[in-house]
């Protein structure tokens, strides 16, 4: 799990948030790149929906991308 402070969250609040053990192994390291930074959209709609690909209901979905409104999960 990772901690985000609440001036670094979304609401504002202290977040936990659940790593898979690989995510967690990749950021155990500070010089390793965690997260690619695709330079468009269309690659970042394709690695967030590896969630739905992956079966995980929308509202957990929702609950682990802090978002307020599930619209904005969908």
């Amino acid at each position: 799990m990772v901690t985000l402070a609440a001036a670094y969250s979304k609401r504002r609040r202290e977040d936990t948030i659940p790593l898979r053990p690989e995510m967690a192994e990749r950021l155990a390291f500070p010089t390793a790149k965690a997260m690619g930074h695709p330079s468009n959209a269309t690659q970042k709609l394709k690695r967030d929906g590896t969630l739905a690909r992956g079966g995980v209901h929308p509202k957990v979905a929702q609950d682990l991308a802090r978002h307020s409104d599930i619209n904005l999960t969908i």
